[in-house]
């Protein structure tokens, strides 16, 4: 397929998906989130977006802003494009040290924070409080994300990652014995935990791999101005629409 054949294909495969999930004119905000997330940022039912943090958010936003929103859930890999080129409106959750480099986007201020913890069995949790205590021990984590604090340990071979597209793979690969610990934001790790019945025998280390503060993106070439939406975001804020992590 040439270059040129395979661009107008991607190209109408974007434009089919927008009229999917609603898109349909200029008057609505396109809202983009992770594909990959997972309770409680999203809950689903029959393909469905019915609740969770995004659910929330998205219906609070188009409250503010008194417009209709589309939202669409959109691979990690293409969001900051998305972004730059103007075909999504607004992304949440996100860093700007995951979108380094962008220049067609404002951020938010951040509106909550996410540690990410380490998950082990009790025994072994208790024992985990800095990144050496993790040597020898095979570690479920995300594909495709880097964990700082653990690089040199990862890449020197003294701990081995195993990488999987979700938390909830990641904790089951935990509860069957196929690995040591695994990585998980610690909020995500209690209701996962509950939904597995892994709270008599596994705990959180310690240990805290990362903290991230999460904003949300809004692209400068949105038809929406950015400055309203930006404005919007920090009202929310203030009316304490993201004080959902302890």
């Amino acid at each position: 397929m040439s270059n040129r054949k395979a661009s107008s294909v991607a190209l109408a495969m974007l434009f089919f998906s927008m009229l999917i999930f609603g898109k349909a004119n200029a008057d609505e905000l396109l809202f983009g989130y992770g594909a990959h997330m997972s309770r409680p940022y999203v809950v689903h039912a029959d393909k469905k977006l019915i609740g969770g943090w995004i659910y929330t958010t998205s219906d609070e936003l188009s409250r503010e802003l008194d417009a209709a929103i589309s939202v669409l859930g959109v691979p990690r890999k293409r969001q900051a494009k998305m972004l730059e080129e103007g075909e999504l409106d607004v992304y949440c959750f996100t860093n700007p040290a995951w979108m380094n480099g962008a220049k067609n986007v404002i951020w938010s201020s951040e509106l909550f924070s996410v540690r990410n913890v380490i998950i082990s069995n009790k025994s072994k949790a208790r024992n985990i409080e800095a990144a050496e205590d993790l040597s020898g021990l095979a570690i479920g984590t995300i594909l495709g994300y880097s964990y700082h604090s653990l690089n040199d340990l990862f890449n020197s071979g003294k701990a081995e990652r195993f990488d999987n597209k979700n938390f909830k793979l990641n904790l089951q690969m935990l509860a069957a014995g196929r690995i040591d610990a695994a990585i998980v934001p610690s909020f995500i790790a209690r209701e996962l935990m509950a939904e597995l019945n892994m709270g008599e025998d596994y705990a959180e280390a310690p240990f805290v791999v990362s903290n991230r503060p999460l904003h949300c993106a809004i692209s400068k070439l949105s038809s929406f101005s950015p400055e309203k939406v930006l404005s919007a975001f920090s009202a929310l804020d203030r009316k304490g629409v993201f004080n959902w992590v302890n």
